[in-house]
């Protein structure tokens, strides 16, 4: 059987189409051949976190953030969308928590089972409470301020050893020094 150049450039520009697509959705970080959950976590700030940022469990990298998204009933809140790509099980009522992954920056988030209250395992779709934990900057912010007073009492007490100490050389001694 003969096929004509139509069809075989047909042929063609469908293969090529297809392979656009699958080569657009891989580079974007997106399997086609994956299954894949998605589920939703609602936060009041998001600092630093970006999609394809890593979702974690236990360590170990389970997924992604997939997409970042004011809340349309609350604009307050910032939800979410992360795709975890293993078969993963872990209860609805788990904790998705927003942490500082090293010192340069950079946000993952990790979720935290909760295996005590509930055995309803998550499925697709589901929204995760999402808590915030303090980064490095947020703690030496919050301690920087009694540093502060600390050292500005330390330098007051020099302050006054210093003239002390001038008061009990005469001119000629001080002159010396």
């Amino acid at each position: 059987m003969k096929y004509s150049k139509e069809i075989k450039v047909g042929f063609l520009a469908v293969i090529g189409i297809m392979m656009s697509i699958f080569s657009y959705n891989y580079l974007k970080g997106i399997n086609l051949f994956e299954k894949n959950r998605k589920f939703k976590i609602s936060y009041i700030k998001v600092d630093g976190l970006s999609v394809s940022n890593p979702v974690t469990l236990n360590g170990f990298k389970i997924g992604k953030v997939q997409k970042i998204n004011f809340n349309p009933n609350n604009t307050k809140e910032l939800l979410v969308d992360i795709v975890v790509e293993n078969d993963i099980v872990f209860p609805k009522t788990s904790v998705a928590e927003l942490y500082e992954t090293g010192l340069i920056g950079g946000k993952a988030i990790a979720i935290i089972p909760d295996y005590n209250n509930d055995s309803t395992i998550a499925i697709e779709g589901d929204f995760l409470k999402g808590t915030i934990k303090p980064g490095l900057t947020e703690l030496v912010n919050q301690i920087l301020p009694q540093v502060q007073l600390q050292l500005e009492a330390v330098m007051q007490n020099a302050e006054i050893v210093l003239k002390n100490i001038n008061t009990l050389f005469d001119e000629e001694t001080k002159k010396e020094l």
